[in-house]
């Protein structure tokens, strides 16, 4: 069973420690990603606060969509 905070986005969840966010960016770059566009919507402040809190040397960007 697990336990997955209901007010929380899945991307700033934590995993072992870390916004899930992290590791999935960790992995783009990486993969030889340097350019990454996260498309936001409900509670689109906590996931940029988690991309601006991300270290790496990726470019981020967060998108806000106006509708789902």
């Amino acid at each position: 069973r697990s336990v997955l905070p209901v007010d929380v986005p899945k991307p700033v969840a934590d995993v072992a420690g870390r916004p899930f966010l992290h590791w999935l960016l960790d992995r783009l770059e990486r993969g030889g990603l340097t350019d990454v566009l996260v498309s936001v919507g409900w509670q689109a402040d906590a996931v940029e606060s988690a991309v601006t809190g991300w270290t790496g040397a990726a470019r981020v960007k967060c998108l806000r969509e106006s509708a789902p």
